[in-house]
């Protein structure tokens, strides 16, 4: 599988993973150019060559660790208590 065939179908995964800031869907053409470069970028910060048989593996684990990290940080976001308090006269009520 070529290198741009493999970010296509990462980016397609990463679609389908939770949200961390903004999702896939919602990112411009340029934020999705620029994650794939992030996510190359990781495999080549490891030695790893393009042409290589690594490459694909170490792709697809670096989609994998984004697609996880996507979806902690929207459990994250999910699980927050939110509380809301009233002021009336001298007594605060939260709930």
């Amino acid at each position: 599988m070529s290198r741009y065939a493999l970010i296509v179908c990462a980016l397609g995964a990463l679609a389908l993973g939770g949200c961390r800031g903004k999702t896939v869907d919602e990112m411009s053409y340029t934020e999705i150019k620029q994650l794939s470069g992030q996510i190359a970028a990781r495999c080549q910060a490891e030695g790893i060559s393009p042409k290589s048989a690594e490459w694909d593996a170490c792709t697809r684990q670096e989609v994998r660790r984004e697609i996880a990290t996507r979806e902690h940080a929207r459990e994250r976001a999910n699980s927050r208590v939110h509380i809301n308090c009233t002021h009336f006269m001298y007594n605060t009520v939260c709930n």
